[in-house]
């Protein structure tokens, strides 16, 4: 049984998990997965350009979440430099949450016997697509994310091409995994 204060805390937590899942897909749209070689996840983020040390608690006061210290190009979790991709290590247990609910909650949607509209179903598509991507570059051996990403590329919402990108990416952080070289 959830108390007052452990719901509002998941609902915070959910939030900035479904933000944090935002900034990634806007952050890969503008570096596509194919520009990218690299990986990793670190213990913490160099500071943006402007950012002077302000701490959250600022951010808080200010009623933000650390938007007027990074400029809008720069999410606050991850950084692409090159042609690596870098996620801070304290918004990775956030980020999978948000992305593993909406894949699971997305996919019972879809499989609810036809009862979508058109445009419904194609928002959950999209909402799986990014999400499925996020969840296997964070854990590459989970499974119902690999296999959403297979359905939506059998129905042709997703292009080959791109998905080789997925795999390769992962596959430069995690070699040895058997998920991804069975789904390439």
């Amino acid at each position: 049984m959830q108390t007052p204060s452990s719901s509002t805390t998941t609902t915070t937590t959910t939030a900035y998990g479904e933000r944090l899942l935002r900034e990634l897909d806007e952050l890969l749209a503008r570096h596509p997965l194919e520009s990218l070689s690299d990986l990793g996840v670190v213990a913490e983020l160099p500071p943006a350009e402007g950012d002077h040390g302000q701490c959250a608690d600022d951010d808080q006061n200010r009623g933000g979440h650390g938007e007027a210290e990074r400029p809008p190009s720069s999410p606050s979790f991850a950084i692409v430099e090159g042609r690596h991709l870098a996620v801070a290590a304290a918004a990775v247990a956030p980020l999978f949450l948000a992305a593993r609910d909406t894949v699971i909650w997305r996919r019972g949607r879809s499989g609810a016997g036809g009862t979508l509209g058109a445009a419904e179903e194609t928002a959950d598509e999209e909402a799986v697509s990014k999400a499925s991507r996020a969840l296997v570059l964070l854990n590459p051996e989970h499974l119902t994310a690999w296999n959403a990403r297979r359905r939506l590329v059998a129905d042709g919402q997703l292009d080959v091409a791109g998905e080789l990108a997925v795999v390769e990416l992962v596959l430069s952080r995690h070699p040895k995994r058997a998920a991804p070289w069975s789904y390439r």
